[in-house]
């Protein structure tokens, strides 16, 4: 938002990826579910443990100045480490 008018963010594109045991990257975007809204996007499932979720949200106001910003959740798993 700026002061030439409010407007709504739109969620342009995800990805779903983790980090394997030796440091490449795998793909996992088909295990994951999500879905998106406008703004909003809907984690249903994850795909897993250590799996990245991105996407890619942009914005223009009244006057065409657009805005983008990348948004990250990292899935983890809350009893890590406990025994």
């Amino acid at each position: 938002m700026d002061n030439c008018e409010t407007v709504s963010p739109t969620i342009t594109g995800y990805d779903c990826w983790m980090i394997n045991g030796a440091g490449k990257t795998v793909d996992k975007k088909e295990s994951c579910v999500v879905s998106f809204t406008g703004g909003t996007i809907n984690i249903v499932d994850s795909g897993g443990v250590d799996d990245h979720i991105t996407w890619t949200v942009t914005a223009d106001d009244g006057n065409g100045n657009p805005a983008t910003s990348t948004c990250e959740v990292v899935v983890v798993n809350p009893g890590k480490g406990k025994k």
